[in-house]
């Protein structure tokens, strides 16, 4: 990869940290619209999920301090994971209203695609740099691997 590729990727992931930062407020303000508006209609498995969220943001929250770098980058992954399953779980649940649900798939889907963005940067400009099918095939399972689905 030269300087240019490299300086693609870095300029895509400064983008793609903006771009999930901004999504994952949105994902925060949902989830408060759903807790504040429509907490009645959660089934149990999804009450289960939002009280799995809440604990593990909780622990995060109060530990992320003592934590090194590493740790505290699994932590906020496995939060993150928590928060996502929540709200995808919402949106099968015919209780919640239409419209809302939708918000939510697309709120969702823009953060998996943020999150992604410097994955997908990385992919194109190494797949392009190499030189073989096998180096290109390897590249694409590399980062179709690391990608939040």
């Amino acid at each position: 990869m030269g300087f240019f590729g490299t300086l693609k990727v870095m300029k895509d992931i400064v983008k793609g940290g903006i771009e999930t930062y901004q999504a994952d407020e949105k994902l925060d303000a949902l989830l408060k619209t759903v807790e504040t508006e429509h907490g009645g209609a959660l089934t149990a498995e999804e009450q289960t999920l939002l009280g799995k969220y809440k604990a593990l943001r909780a622990e995060y929250d109060e530990r992320a301090d003592a934590m090194d770098t590493d740790a505290k980058n699994d932590f906020s992954t496995r939060v993150t994971d928590s928060k996502l399953a929540f709200l995808e779980s919402l949106q099968e649940n015919p209780r919640i209203p239409e419209e809302l649900r939708g918000r939510l798939k697309f709120a969702v889907n823009a953060y998996k695609d943020a999150e992604n963005l410097a994955l997908d940067s990385l992919e194109e400009t190494l797949a392009d740099a190499a030189e073989t099918d096998e180096e290109r095939a390897s590249v694409r399972k590399a980062t179709r691997e690391a990608k939040r689905k």
